[in-house]
């Protein structure tokens, strides 16, 4: 196992430096903490993780990689995002790399969601310790020396978000700062830039259950693609599992559990590559605690959604505003719909929130309602009331808000029913010449009473003469 040990360091010392290999760690439980390939994650989500984890590469020798990592971003105002990684990463021993990332966000409302963009500073201490390794042949790269350099470089991020959906793009070692390291192999050693990809989506199953597909894509411009499809189902909030495949590398099964403001996971890779003969696989485990929660205050019954409980909305059932403590105005006269009397004309609330005649328009309406005259005992309009009735039809079209009822009354003389046959012939024939008139029937109300509702006493023919009368009265809608 020790000589594993060896060729496993020299392969990522010679590799990962000289040949320009990936550099960067692998992670299975990325999904659970983007900002660790993404900067631009800093601030999207309501709460602020404070995050660590450690990976065991291929374990079952001496020697095998890890990673610990401490993570930690916020939102620090609606639009920027603040987030810190601190990183080790060590190979058998021999090959170090310890630092710190640096992150800010900047959040851009953008069609449902937000696009962030970020950049990263990154601060690296590379240390090659070759007294780590006793190889059983001299070697010129193993003396027993060891070398140090400090690397800095920055990571760009873009990330877009929505409730259900994200897709992210990150370009770390985006400098490619060069490394003073096993120059004695290569005077050319310098970081190289990795190109991440991620997206995914959150299905909702049922009230108790959530799938999330996503997919990775990892390239580096001389090793190629390389592409993670991923699947986890969250029960409840509670728990979750899933399971990824790494192309041609693993297949990883994950398991986490949340409770309250903590959670945890664990990630067990089952390798596919020739090293699975010499390796147990890969474990990885992550613990996290959920900072600046907001208090989770129980939503309220709004059957109407117009953001006002029903406890406290007079009208449960119809959407309106906070204004009117959740009734509509539609006419926005502050008068509520519900108390209204003409709901779709603005007035005042002194006249139920219906508009108050002009001069002119009241004028118009008692000029046709004096002139009104018909044919003794008959429906015929006498030829003196057409202009008085022209005009009122004239303010009917220019006002399509208003509205008439025209109400026939008679007097006493005569049966009940003749009476009431007469009131209703001749508002009907008040409405037959209006509505020739190019007004809408439906505008016109038509109510007749016979000698029901007299005005003044029968007895004598001055009060038979004013019971015998066409009233009209202008409403609005």
């Amino acid at each position: 196992m020790n000589k594993m040990r060896i060729l496993l360091t020299l392969a990522c010392l010679l590799g990962a430096i000289a040949t320009q290999a990936q550099q960067l760690p692998l992670y299975s439980q990325y999904m659970n903490n983007e900002l660790i390939i993404n900067p631009a994650v800093s601030g999207t989500l309501d709460h602020s993780p404070l995050q660590m984890s450690f990976r065991n590469q291929w374990t079952g020798f001496n020697g095998s990689p890890t990673t610990y990592v401490l993570s930690y971003h916020k939102k620090q105002k609606d639009n920027v995002g603040l987030g810190a990684v601190l990183f080790n990463d060590n190979t058998g021993g021999a090959i170090n790399r310890t630092g710190i990332a640096l992150s800010y966000a900047y959040h851009i409302p953008l069609s449902n969601g937000k696009l962030s963009l970020s950049l990263a500073a990154n601060i690296n201490q590379y240390t090659f310790d070759s007294s780590e390794l006793s190889p059983n042949d001299p070697d010129p790269l193993i003396d027993g020396s060891s070398e140090s350099s400090f690397v800095p470089d920055a990571t760009f991020g873009a990330y877009y978000y929505t409730d259900k959906f994200f897709a992210g793009f990150s370009v770390p070692n985006l400098i490619e700062t060069p490394i003073n390291i096993n120059t004695a192999v290569d005077n050319t050693n310098s970081l190289i830039r990795h190109y991440f990809l991620h997206t995914g989506y959150k299905l909702e199953v049922s009230d108790n259950l959530d799938l999330q597909p996503s997919l990775m894509l990892k390239s580096i411009v001389t090793t190629g693609v390389q592409y993670d499809l991923n699947l986890r189902a969250l029960l409840k909030d509670k728990m979750w599992f899933g399971a990824s495949y790494r192309d041609q590398d693993a297949v990883v099964l994950m398991y986490g559990i949340n409770h309250k403001n903590y959670f945890f996971g664990y990630s067990y890779d089952a390798t596919l590559s020739d090293i699975r003969n010499y390796s147990s696989g890969s474990h990885e485990v992550f613990l996290g605690y959920k900072l600046d929660v907001a208090e989770v205050i129980p939503q309220k019954k709004d059957s109407d959604g117009d953001g006002v409980p029903d406890e406290e909305d007079p009208c449960p059932d119809e959407k309106g505003t906070k204004e009117n403590r959740g009734c509509p105005d539609t006419d926005g006269d502050s008068v509520i719909d519900k108390i209204d009397a003409c709901p779709k004309s603005p007035g005042p609330a002194e006249n139920q929130g219906c508009p108050v005649l002009t001069y002119e328009q009241k004028a118009v309406v008692d000029t046709a309602f004096t002139n009104l005259e018909f044919e003794f005992g008959k429906a015929i309009i006498t030829f003196d009331s057409y202009t008085h009735l022209d005009r009122l039809g004239v303010m009917l079209v220019n006002n399509p808000n208003m509205n008439l009822t025209i109400e026939g009354h008679t007097d006493n003389i005569g049966s009940d029913e003749k009476n009431m046959e007469l009131s209703e012939a001749r508002a009907t024939a008040v409405k037959t010449y209006l509505t020739s008139r190019d007004i809408p029937e439906a505008s016109i109300t038509v109510l007749f009473y016979g000698e029901n509702r007299p005005i003044a006493p029968n007895d004598t023919e001055e009060g038979r003469e004013k019971n015998r009368r066409v009233e009209l009265t202008i409403g609005f809608n």
